[in-house]
């Protein structure tokens, strides 16, 4: 992947797996994708909102998680400036089609609209839209907010009727972005996906394929990271797939133990090999080697042997047992199926 596009709102989604706030509905997701995207793109753009002219509010200047996975590759990122000077004026029937349109989406997905309202109603982010648009719309919908059918679908949706508009408003600056992206991948927020346009043509676009994706073992870990712990993760991923030249390659061209290398040195997490759920007695791998703390799991030693609470276990390892190296044998990592599958 050579030049790609991210949007600010998948940044916020992804951030706020890592603050004391609500949690973007689709950021567990999100934080396996910007994985990939990171890894393997050669640079990355991202939008910077400019409400004066020359003066772009640019997101890796902030206490961001954008400021801190640019601050070691800081050759990565670059942003793009589009103007919020003023409120961009949509056709009447673009605009009416369109929320009509979004209005369907938003009684199938109440909970998940207000959570990412809640989310947005966050300091830190109402942080980042005053210096950005204020109180604004980057679209004019004064006429929306005088007519009765939005107040009607707040009441529906339990969200204040200007909070409906900024989700709406969220959703019509998909063609923006998608012109920033240029011939790229644009890896969107989802609720972006919530209608189709009137007048858009494309389909959503599919991501690239890469060597391997990373995409699950990082959502799966993602949501027990700290901040740190998260990008540090990404810049390691990107330091060992260029080194090994895996982002010039096809997908499953290599073999199994060099993609367990690579997941045992970041510490992704392992599972138990052979575990299967419902045995209760896993033998002679852990067994007499005090294996009952490292493994956080309802255990008991006998005979050399772990009896393990298969109710409660899927076979899942703690993340540090990576760096065991002569265990190494008796561990699996999900990215493994993904080894050798020739094209």
């Amino acid at each position: 992947m050579k030049q790609n596009f991210v949007d600010s709102t998948t940044i916020h989604a992804v951030e706020s797996l890592f603050r004391e706030t609500e949690r973007d509905p689709w950021a567990v997701s999100l934080a396996g994708q910007l994985a990939d995207l990171f890894v393997y793109s050669d640079t990355i753009r991202y939008p910077v909102p400019a409400p004066h002219r020359g003066e772009g509010y640019d997101l890796a200047e902030e206490d961001s998680l954008l400021r801190e996975l640019a601050r070691r590759d800081s050759n990565v990122f670059s942003g793009k400036e589009y103007s919020t000077a003023r409120p961009r004026t949509v056709a009447s029937n673009y605009l009416f089609t369109s929320f009509k349109r979004f209005s369907y989406w938003v009684r199938a997905n109440q909970v998940s609209l207000r959570r990412w309202t809640a989310l947005h109603r966050s300091s830190w982010i109402q942080h980042r839209r005053a210096a950005t648009t204020g109180e604004k719309y980057i679209f004019d919908l004064d006429r929306l907010l005088k007519r009765p059918d939005i107040k009607e679908l707040a009441g529906v949706a339990n969200i204040a009727p200007l909070d409906l508009c900024y989700a709406f408003d969220s959703v019509l600056k998909y063609p923006i972005f998608g012109e920033l992206t240029g011939r790229g991948y644009y890896l969107n927020h989802p609720l972006r996906d919530a209608i189709k346009l009137p007048t858009m043509l494309k389909k959503k676009a599919i991501p690239p394929p890469v060597a391997v994706s990373f995409h699950n073992s990082v959502a799966q870990l993602a949501v027990r990271l700290s901040h740190d712990d998260y990008t540090s993760l990404l810049h390691e991923l990107r330091g060992m797939v260029r080194q090994r030249g895996l982002h010039k390659m096809a997908p499953g061209q290599f073999d199994r133990e060099h993609i367990r290398e690579i997941a045992a040195t970041v510490r992704l997490s392992p599972r138990l090999r052979g575990y299967s759920r419902g045995v209760g007695i896993t033998t002679g791998i852990f067994g007499g080697l005090g294996a009952f703390p490292v493994l956080g799991t309802p255990a008991t030693v006998v005979g050399g042997l772990i009896s393990v609470a298969a109710a409660f276990w899927s076979g899942g390892l703690p993340r540090n047992v990576s760096r065991v190296w002569w265990l190494r044998w008796a561990m699996k990592w999900d990215i493994e199926e993904q080894a050798e599958r020739r094209l």
